[in-house]
């Protein structure tokens, strides 16, 4: 079986082991993703937490010198983007659409002070809520 290109793919993962400054983030893969705690919220990363990973590799291996053969090195290439919120994605996208769709201007002002305050929540993960 094949699976598709992993290179830039958005995945969800959940934090399930910290040690020191580092995350252990399993993405259902074959390997989990280790990477170092953001500094920003840095409380938050905590094990059972939900997170994004913008993927790239799931199995980084390399060729070492005079090897014929590539060796893992049992870690999935990935990006940390930061933690994710369902309900705040969702309130996100909510306000977007009625700051889009409405015509009365109080209704409108209230969803741009909603979408303020959600976007500078943790979990609101801006680079990814178009």
């Amino acid at each position: 079986m094949q699976l598709a290109d992993f290179n830039g793919r958005l995945v969800l993962g959940e934090i399930y082991h910290r040690h020191a400054d580092d995350l252990y983030i399993d993405l259902g893969l074959k390997f989990p993703m280790i990477c170092k705690t953001p500094e920003l919220h840095r409380e938050k990363y905590v094990i059972g937490a939900t997170v994004l990973i913008k993927l790239f590799n799931p199995e980084l291996s390399e060729p070492f010198l005079g090897a014929k053969k590539e060796i893992t090195i049992l870690e999935t290439d990935g990006h940390l983007l930061g933690l994710y919120d369902r309900d705040v994605v969702e309130g996100i996208k909510d306000a977007k659409k009625e700051l889009r769709t409405s015509t009365d201007p109080t209704a409108k002002e209230k969803s741009k002070k909603k979408l303020e305050e959600l976007t500078s929540q943790p979990g609101a993960i801006r680079e990814y809520i178009k």
